[in-house]
């Protein structure tokens, strides 16, 4: 999970960046005379920085929801094949006790996170 906390935050940093780019763009073209239909909007720099906030803030929240699809996959595909490995176990219990016993010891030290 801190994974993706580190990643939701790097997109946010990055957009709040664009966001001062653009708003120190849009007071560089206000200062040499520039005429753009952005310059020219009452609070056009703090128009840039909001909209770039909000498209950062949209970038990082599907960024989030993509990246916990993605765990909550690898954890269906790790319980599967938890229930194939307990049932090859108990499936060579009956032919050979001793084979399954070493599984069944080697199975449970497998880290589970």
């Amino acid at each position: 999970m801190e994974h993706l906390r580190r990643q939701y935050h790097q997109i946010l940093l990055i957009c709040l960046g664009l966001g001062f780019a653009l708003t120190a763009l849009a007071f560089a073209m206000d200062f040499f005379g520039l005429q753009t239909a952005v310059s020219r909007a009452p609070y056009s720099a703090l128009v840039a920085l909001l909209l770039a906030l909000i498209c950062g803030a949209a970038l990082a929240c599907c960024s989030f929801g993509f990246a916990l699809i993605e765990q909550g996959m690898a954890e269906q595909a790790r319980s599967r094949a938890d229930q194939q490995c307990r049932a090859c176990i108990e499936e060579l219990r009956p032919r050979n006790p001793w084979a399954a016993a070493v599984l069944q010891a080697e199975y449970r030290r497998i880290p589970r996170s």
